[in-house]
Protein backbone atom coordinates (compact mmCIF):
# COMPACT_ATOMS: atom_id res chain seq x y z
CA UNK A 1 0.00 0.00 0.00
CA UNK A 2 1.75 3.29 -0.98
CA UNK A 3 0.39 6.91 0.57
CA UNK A 4 1.53 10.32 0.85
CA UNK A 5 3.63 9.69 -2.17
CA UNK A 6 3.76 13.59 -2.39
CA UNK A 7 6.02 13.57 0.73
CA UNK A 8 8.88 12.42 -2.11
CA UNK A 9 10.38 14.19 -4.73
CA UNK A 10 11.45 11.85 -6.37
CA UNK A 11 8.43 8.97 -6.96
CA UNK A 12 9.61 7.35 -9.99
CA UNK A 13 12.29 6.12 -7.45
CA UNK A 14 9.94 4.81 -5.38
CA UNK A 15 7.51 3.15 -7.86
CA UNK A 16 10.61 1.71 -9.11
CA UNK A 17 11.21 -0.24 -5.77
CA UNK A 18 7.86 -1.02 -4.96
CA UNK A 19 7.96 -3.03 -8.18
CA UNK A 20 11.74 -4.46 -7.81
CA UNK A 21 10.01 -6.11 -4.87
CA UNK A 22 6.76 -6.79 -5.88
CA UNK A 23 6.16 -10.49 -6.31
CA UNK A 24 5.19 -11.37 -9.40
CA UNK A 25 1.48 -11.26 -10.13
CA UNK A 26 1.30 -8.66 -7.24
CA UNK A 27 -0.53 -5.54 -6.68
CA UNK A 28 -0.16 -2.26 -5.16
CA UNK A 29 -2.64 0.11 -3.95
CA UNK A 30 -2.23 4.00 -3.60
CA UNK A 31 -4.09 6.02 -1.74
CA UNK A 32 -4.15 9.72 -2.45
CA UNK A 33 -5.74 13.07 -1.65
CA UNK A 34 -8.64 13.66 -3.90
CA UNK A 35 -7.73 16.68 -6.31
CA UNK A 36 -11.17 17.38 -7.81
CA UNK A 37 -12.22 19.15 -4.33
CA UNK A 38 -10.73 20.95 -1.78
CA UNK A 39 -10.50 19.26 1.74
CA UNK A 40 -10.57 20.39 5.37
CA UNK A 41 -7.18 18.89 5.55
CA UNK A 42 -4.31 18.18 3.38
CA UNK A 43 -2.11 19.88 0.70
CA UNK A 44 -3.19 22.48 -1.30
CA UNK A 45 -5.51 21.31 -4.93
CA UNK A 46 -2.43 22.92 -6.78
CA UNK A 47 0.05 20.07 -6.31
CA UNK A 48 -1.77 17.15 -5.97
CA UNK A 49 -1.29 15.30 -8.91
CA UNK A 50 -4.04 13.99 -10.87
CA UNK A 51 -5.05 10.29 -11.67
CA UNK A 52 -3.31 10.50 -15.44
CA UNK A 53 -0.17 11.80 -13.59
CA UNK A 54 0.07 8.80 -11.45
CA UNK A 55 -0.80 6.44 -13.99
CA UNK A 56 2.64 8.04 -15.93
CA UNK A 57 4.64 7.58 -13.01
CA UNK A 58 3.10 3.54 -12.90
CA UNK A 59 4.36 3.37 -16.45
CA UNK A 60 7.44 4.80 -16.37
CA UNK A 61 8.22 2.95 -13.61
CA UNK A 62 7.51 -0.19 -15.19
CA UNK A 63 4.07 -1.36 -14.35
CA UNK A 64 2.18 -2.87 -16.32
Amino acid sequence: MLYNVLRSDKQLTLLRETLRILRPGGKIGVIHWRCDSSTPRGPDLSIRPRLERFQEWLREAGFE
